[in-house]
């Protein structure tokens, strides 16, 4: 992997870092029909008022070209008031936790957070960075990619026959190795090599959907 080969090209010493120190991890929101929210639920006092926030589900984000529909976001209420800092920016990065396990930075995404708050369902995982983060965020958000992707595929190599449940533990858990020298121009290098790796996976992703549409036509059903 492309983590992989930047570490062992890396000279410099290295400082290990969870995750957790990076980026505060948590789960969405459950989330509830309006016939089901309860009518006595008040907003607390540090709350936001849901029925001003939009809910990103499944159906509302699109991982192979990195989207959200804003038709799509659901306008089921949560179950109670929440706090601002669940209410997703550009900044923050999420991951969906049941299935086809991927995650996605929302910092060039085509969407106006400014004029519409949304809030990720239970179905993700919402990573929020830190301070020690904010001033190398792109950077950040591309490592975390592909360390994702390595925790993704050892999980499913250990349990190949299981439904693959990504938890906030484990991704919180998660080491990554930073330079204590020559950050700037590693974290350059590292960009160099990231951008043809995300274009090249982003071709592939689209060639085998088409495959996979052609396959359909091909393949009768039993």
């Amino acid at each position: 992997m492309i983590f992989a080969f930047f570490l062992f090209s890396n000279p410099n010493p290295m400082n290990d870092f969870s995750i957790n120190d990076l980026f505060e991890c948590k789960q969405g929101k459950q989330i509830l029909d309006k016939a089901k929210k309860n009518a006595t639920s008040k907003d607390d006092e540090i709350g936001l008022s849901t029925s001003k926030i939009k809910v990103l589900t499944m159906n509302s984000v699109n991982f192979d070209d990195k989207s959200i529909n804003s038709s799509l976001l659901s306008d089921y209420n949560l179950p109670s008031a929440i706090g601002s800092n669940s209410i997703l920016t550009s900044n923050s990065f999420i991951v969906n936790r049941v299935g086809k396990n991927r995650g996605m930075s929302l910092l060039d995404l085509d969407f106006d957070f400014n004029t519409t708050e949304i809030v990720a369902s239970h179905h993700f995982i919402i990573l929020q960075p830190r301070k020690i983060v904010l001033d190398n965020l792109a950077f950040f958000h591309s490592l975390l990619d592909v360390v994702l992707i390595d925790l993704i595929n050892e999980k499913a190599t250990n349990n190949p026959s299981k439904i693959q449940y990504l938890t906030v533990k484990e991704i919180q858990e998660k080491k990554i190795s930073i330079p204590s020298e020559g950050f700037d121009d590693l974290t350059k290098s590292f960009m160099e090599l990231y951008k043809p790796y995300k274009e090249a996976l982003k071709n592939f992703n689209f060639s085998r959907k088409k495959l996979e549409d052609f396959k359909s036509k091909f393949l009768k059903k039993e």
